[in-house]
């Protein structure tokens, strides 16, 4: 039997059969980001918590894979905020190895409220990147984790994508793009989501048979 969570004051209806069970938690809270739940899963015959899972309410938004007129992937190097511990207590700055690494990404964010994902797309690869394209493709939707989840990435192509001068980024052949995850370059579960999508579109193009 399916698990649901369960909290009587909430329609099941209302969250696609899905209750909310009322030792669920609001745990982080961020004016632009969202909210970060901890919600508890029961068995709605027996009512015991099954399993505690995270649950992230922010808003959507789109990631866009940059495709010059040569077929050509476009990336934009950024540096997250990763973190390497080196004690067991997550709180204590003094056990933090290693702040921050360098992450080559294909450009995405939140969606602003009342914006298409299209919309999206175009603002973030000119904001991130200094990005234009000749033509949008929607390759489809993506979540970033297994969990609980109330918002969904639009992947597009952006076609015949240009940048002037001194823009912040790099355009690399498809077999560079296998290097460099290899070699732990490119590791963002959305950048890799969205190239896999072009592949899975495109595989002639893109390295399949």
């Amino acid at each position: 039997m399916a698990k649901k969570i369960w909290r009587p004051w909430v329609p099941s209806d209302s969250l696609n059969g899905w209750r909310l069970d009322a030792r669920s938690s609001r745990v982080l809270e961020h004016q632009d980001l969202g909210v970060v739940y901890f919600l508890s899963v029961c068995d709605p015959d027996h009512g015991a918590p099954a399993q505690v899972h995270p649950l992230r309410v922010e808003r959507g938004g789109a990631i866009t894979v940059p495709i010059d007129s040569a077929g050509r992937i476009g990336l934009i190097e950024e540096w997250r905020p990763q973190l390497q511990i080196a004690g067991s207590n997550l709180l204590d700055g003094n056990s933090w190895q290693h702040v921050g690494r360098r992450s080559l990404e294909v450009p995405g964010g939140f969606s602003d409220p009342g914006d298409e994902p299209s919309e999206t797309a175009v603002k973030e690869a000119n904001e991130e990147g200094r990005l234009a394209f000749e033509r949008l493709e929607r390759l489809g939707e993506v979540v970033d984790n297994r969990s609980f989840t109330v918002s969904l990435v639009t992947v597009f192509a952006g076609w015949g994508a240009s940048a002037p001068p001194g823009a912040p980024v790099r355009f690399v052949d498809w077999g560079e793009i296998a290097a460099m995850q290899q070699r732990g370059d490119i590791y963002c579960g959305l950048t890799l989501a969205a190239l896999g999508i072009l592949l899975l579109r495109y595989p002639q193009r893109y390295g399949g048979s």
